[in-house]
């Protein structure tokens, strides 16, 4: 059952091929800057943010471990909707180029959209309140998860760790290396993990008694 996760991530890379293939280049050229800034900005704000949830109260406190990968997809839908408004409106007549070329860069471009989506699903889950390795093992932090051939949530914490160095560098925020990240996000889910097994076990003798 572990090759199911690996299936799932490689029908997301299908989905956004089918349904983006036809966008043309100008169209997805657009739609990949737009990706790529709307998640960086949710990866920027994402601390701050949860942070500021949290200290909403105790009911908000107590479901820490949820509003990390909540936030991050609330700030990166935010971005997306506000960051399409922008283009659409400043980029109201599409470059045009040859039909040929339109068509193969379209779906080269959707292929493309379709990888840096699944590192960003793939880093997304790292701060998913679930089990240190999940998905009948499929989920193994740190691995090769796609078939042994790559680790597309290394890659895209790689290149958000160098553009936090480099191009948005700003004082000691620095994002953590990808082996930092997701081994201290593997130890909060090796926490949420045992917590749960324990309240189970507990709640289970309460019964027994």
């Amino acid at each position: 059952m572990s090759i199911l996760f690996p299936v799932i991530m490689i029908a997301l890379i299908g989905i956004c091929a089918a349904t983006l293939r036809g966008e043309g280049i100008w169209g997805n050229c657009v739609l990949l800057v737009n990706i790529i800034t709307s998640a960086l900005l949710a990866i920027n704000f994402l601390e701050p943010v949860t942070v500021w949830v949290v200290g909403f109260g105790e009911w908000f406190a107590s479901m820490a471990y949820y509003w990390y990968f909540v936030v991050l997809w609330g700030l990166f839908a935010v971005s997306m909707i506000v960051l399409r408004v922008i283009t659409d409106r400043v980029s109201r007549v599409k470059v045009r180029f040859l039909a040929i070329a339109d068509r193969v860069g379209s779906i080269v471009l959707s292929l493309i959209i379709g990888w840096v989506m699944m590192g960003f699903t793939l880093m997304s889950l790292h701060l998913a309140p679930l089990a240190e390795e999940f998905m009948w093992g499929g989920f193994e932090p740190g691995e090769r998860m796609i078939f042994g051939m790559a680790a597309p949530d290394k890659q895209w914490l790689g290149f958000v760790h160098r553009v936090s160095t480099k191009q948005f560098a700003s004082g000691d925020r620095e994002f953590p290396d990808s082996d930092s990240f997701i081994d201290g996000r593997r130890g909060v889910r090796k926490e949420l993990e045992d917590y749960v097994k324990a309240s189970d076990s507990t709640r289970v003798s309460d019964k027994n008694k």
